[in-house]
């Protein structure tokens, strides 16, 4: 008897605890898991406790009834594991598990699991059907997996949550070890069901670890919990008493003599009465207890959005603080605050704000940086805490830390209440919130600061560089204007010797010093094309120069064109024959005279022709066209060469540029040669062709309209 009165007391003290968490948020997900989660332990502890001390049949219904509520205990375990670390249901889990669960519950209703009884001696003993370790397993494993999940987030809280979850998961881990010993284990080993009478205990440990949760670590603050139940207590109380007190004055006073159906009558009346007035009553004493409970209630968005205004608004660091303590101040009612800015290099105090002394703070924040908590409060840290005696000695009693998510700027110190109350999780909450929105706006006024004051250092610095920026220009102009005249003077002092030894191996190999021989005559060739190359990159430097000076003009004159690709093919021959190449030149037969450049024409033909004979491979064939379009001049290099990248395609026609795949299989370029091609053709009033892909050759060439050339006399035949 004394375990049935043990176990009478435990569930109630569970259906209690559970209605408590229920009406602290019906709409939270948490609590309504919390509620169902007890309610179904106390259903499953009273099924289990007397399914062994009434008769047969009925006992038989409530042990399989304790299955099904042990099949959705387990489940609503998963459930609230989830929803109080924060994870969630994930739909996987909630499919799988709540479909286990459905099917252990159908199980647990049929002989499956329980097909009855059998007697040993004075005692009787289940007998297990089939599916009796399958239910078992629907019962533990959601279990199992939502403690998991409970110590895995636990282990990334800090502070008041990570405390939380461990009573939680403690109670949970203890509970179900009872409730499997007394339940499963035990009663296989001793053949009886006598062990699952401590089945209560289960309970027992895990509502009390809610309960210490709750009043200990703030967890579900109970505040309001407490609020509304003496609310509804009160209410139930008052209708039950004016009840009591109508039925008995009408009658004692009135229906002495009244018959049954007058009595019954007047009964469903009075009832009628005080379940009209029980709401008002309700809506009465819900004002009561708010006003008795509740004197300092805030509205929480009320004061963020009012901090939030305040920090807008003021970008001067003192007023900021001015106007956040002041807001803040008056919803939790502290007596005053302290905000300590650190230098952000060594930690060092760098600025206080308020009252504190320096001396003073230096202490705390050393602790407080120490200890690397975001939220302290110090009635949560333990005694002789080295934190905890340097907050009290300064009168504070919550801190937070300034921080952004890239530095820590500096603490926000709440003092005590001026009321002398301590902090509820709202209060905390509150000033965990706030101090997120203030290192924000903290760190926007340091740097509107810092602004500020280097606007003037940045101007006296800005009017020093400008001078001696101008005086640089000045002395860069003048070494740009001598580098101009030194590529200019040393440009044409190199071609007048350069023209001399192209004339004397020229004269050498026609003959005029004597017959050669072959090595001789090869020999030659290789000088004469070097110094040519050489002519032409002088050129090159000369126009780039001219350019640079505004001195880039055309020297226009009648030329063949058709004779000019026809010399360059004939000169590069050879050049191409070493490299294994085979340069074929589509010679027109008809071509018209035009006013051009010659030498600079030249020059860009060139560059073309012996560009597609470098990059190209050994054994391939170099293509050179020339076409008159009747109204344009079209010249065209095809080569099947190295190509030039999608990545450096922009970049061709820029001043010495040259693609990487370029610099390797040619280090001695230069990379003014196409630069200078498309400035000379663009100066005729032409326009460049290009065409590449890489691994497999390019076409390069020019456009020239004949309306832009002037001058188109007789068509010569070739």
């Amino acid at each position: 008897m004394s375990l049935i009165i043990l176990m009478a007391l435990s569930a109630a003290f569970g259906v209690l605890a559970a209605l408590f968490a229920l009406l602290r948020n019906p709409s939270s997900k948490i609590h309504r898991w919390l509620f169902l989660l007890i309610f179904s332990a106390c259903l499953w502890v009273v099924s289990v406790n007397l399914h062994s001390v009434v008769g047969a049949d009925i006992g038989l219904w409530l042990l399989r009834l304790a299955f099904v509520t042990a099949c959705f205990l387990g489940y609503s375990i998963l459930r609230f594991c989830q929803e109080v670390s924060g994870a969630g249901a994930h739909a996987a889990s909630k499919i799988i598990f709540g479909l286990a669960a459905f099917i252990g519950m159908a199980l647990s209703l049929s002989p499956w699991v329980i097909q009855g009884f059998s007697s040993i001696g004075d005692s009787f003993q289940p007998v297990r059907g089939p599916a009796y370790l399958a239910v078992i397993v629907a019962i533990l494993s959601p279990i199992i997996y939502g403690v998991v999940l409970l110590d895995y987030r636990r282990r990334h809280r800090k502070g008041v949550q990570r405390m939380q979850l461990w009573i939680i998961e403690v109670g949970l881990v203890m509970g179900t070890f009872v409730g499997v010993l007394t339940n499963v284990l035990l009663p296989n080993i001793t053949k009886t069901t006598d062990p699952s009478r401590f089945a209560f205990l289960a309970i027992l440990i895990l509502t009390c670890s809610l309960v210490y949760a709750v009043v200990q670590h703030r967890f579900l603050d109970i505040r309001l919990t407490l609020t509304r139940a003496v609310a509804y207590l009160t209410t139930l109380i008052t209708t039950a008493t004016l009840y009591v007190i109508a039925i008995y004055t009408i009658a004692q006073f009135i229906l002495t003599n009244a018959d049954q159906a007058t009595r019954q009558a007047i009964d469903i009346l009075v009832a009628i009465l005080v379940a009209v007035s029980f709401h008002p009553l309700k809506t009465f004493f819900d004002r009561v207890t708010s006003k008795l409970f509740y004197r300092d209630a805030y509205d929480t968005k009320e004061v963020i959005d009012k901090i939030g205004d305040v920090l807008v608004e003021e970008v001067e660091i003192e007023a900021l603080a001015r106007g956040f303590t002041k807001i803040l101040g008056r919803a939790i009612k502290a007596s005053h605050f302290e905000i300590t800015l650190l230098d952000p290099k060594d930690k060092m105090i760098r600025r206080v704000l308020m009252r504190l002394s320096e001396s003073d703070a230096d202490g705390i924040i050393k602790a407080l940086i120490k200890s690397n908590r975001k939220l302290v409060v110090v009635d949560e840290l333990g005694n002789n805490h080295e934190l905890q005696q340097a907050l009290i000695s300064a009168d504070i009693a919550v801190v937070t830390k300034l921080e952004t998510s890239k530095e820590l700027l500096g603490y926000l110190l709440v003092s005590y209440k001026s009321n002398g109350a301590a902090y509820t999780s709202q209060d905390v909450e509150l000033i965990r919130i706030a101090g997120d929105e203030l290192a924000v706006a903290m760190q926007n006024a340091l740097r509107f600061e810092e602004i500020s004051h280097f606007n003037e250092k940045l101007k006296q610095e800005i009017e020093e560089a400008t001078a001696q920026l101008r005086d640089s220009n000045r002395k860069l102009k003048k070494l740009d204007e001598a580098k101009d005249e030194f590529i200019s003077m040393a440009s044409h002092q190199l071609r007048t010797p350069l023209t001399s030894v192209k004339g004397y191996i020229s004269m050498v190999m026609d003959g005029d010093a004597g017959k050669l021989t072959g090595p001789q005559q090869k020999l030659l060739e290789e000088a004469f094309i070097a110094a040519q190359r050489m002519v032409y990159l002088i050129g090159d430097f000369l126009n780039v120069s001219r350019l640079q000076t505004g001195r880039f003009m055309l020297e226009r004159k009648r030329t063949d064109i058709a004779q000019v690709v026809n010399d360059e093919v004939a000169q590069l021959t050879s050049t191409a024959a070493r490299r294994q190449i085979t340069v074929q030149y589509h010679h027109p037969v008809q071509f018209p005279i035009v006013s051009v450049d010659e030498n600079k024409i030249r020059q860009v033909i060139m560059n073309f022709i012996d560009n597609a004979i470098f990059y190209s491979r050994p054994n391939t064939v170099v293509d050179v066209l020339l076409v008159n379009t009747g109204r344009e001049i079209r010249f065209e290099v095809h080569d099947a060469g190295i190509g030039v990248p999608q990545a450096d395609r922009h970049k061709v026609f820029t001043k010495f540029f040259r693609a990487e795949n370029a610099r390797r299989v040619r280090p001695d370029g230069t990379g003014i040669g196409l630069f200078m091609a498309k400035k000379v053709i663009t100066a005729h009033g032409g326009s460049m062709i290009f065409e590449t892909k890489e691994h497999k050759g390019s076409t390069f060439g020019f456009v020239l309209p004949l309306a832009a050339l002037k001058h188109q006399p007789e068509q010569l035949n070739h």
